[in-house]
């Protein structure tokens, strides 16, 4: 999993201070192939705070993922 990651994902997910928020963004770069700059979006946007609490709990509990538990976007 270390590997699937840049150094420069690394230095931006360091910035966040809570362990589950990190792992979050961690699972979204690898599944979703995603930039440092979408990374950086994601972040500013505030996504793992707008999640639903059960999805946190899935998070928490290292429980896979469902469509269900993504974001929906807000201007859809």
């Amino acid at each position: 999993m270390i590997a699937l990651l840049s150094w420069t994902h690394y230095i931006v997910l360091m910035s966040l201070d809570d362990n589950t928020e990190i792992d979050y963004y961690i699972h979204k770069c690898i599944t979703n192939n995603l930039s440092v700059r979408r990374l950086r979006e994601l972040i500013k946007s505030d996504e793992y705070h707008r999640l639903p609490d059960e999805t946190i709990n899935k998070i928490l509990n290292k429980e896979e993922l469902t469509i269900l538990d993504e974001v929906k976007n807000p201007i859809i």
